[in-house]
């Protein structure tokens, strides 16, 4: 049976969040064929981001192409809202990085404790509280 992949939307660092005609869903990387011939091209965040659907896959104008099957077998199953929730928590992490030790503190100090989701796993929790305390540090060497 082939698999077909029935909605696809680019996201960054060329991969395409993709939906198949049996029900899975997640992310395609494309980077792995990006310096190889034709696919050199969708190096082109533009053009990457003009990615459609195509005769059970995907495909981009000048074609380059990849078949539903090759993506089910590579596709990284997740939901878009996890993607959505992952991006967010990479902005944030970033802009910690960015922060005075006295605005994480009042931040921490006003959020509302909650349980968090199950995909929150017990490293991105160790990940950000790593990330805070270096910032601290880093902040405390440069008073």
């Amino acid at each position: 049976m082939m698999n077909k992949v029935i909605a696809v939307i680019p996201q960054k660092n060329f991969q395409l969040f993709v939906t198949l005609a049996d029900g899975r869903s997640g992310l395609f990387d494309v980077s792995p064929y990006l310096d190889k011939g034709i696919f050199r091209e969708l190096q082109d965040d533009m053009y990457f981001s003009r990615v459609r659907l195509a005769f059970g896959g995907v495909a981009w104008e000048h074609g380059q192409d990849f078949s539903g099957d090759t993506i089910a077998l590579e596709i990284k199953e997740m939901s878009l809202a996890l993607i959505k929730q992952q991006t967010e928590f990479s902005h944030l992490l970033q802009k910690l990085e960015n922060t005075s030790s006295a605005d994480v503190e009042i931040a921490l100090a006003e959020r509302e404790v909650v349980e968090p989701e199950s995909e929150l796993t017990p490293e991105i929790i160790a990940q950000f509280q790593s990330r805070i305390q270096n910032n601290k540090k880093a902040k405390s060497k440069m008073s």
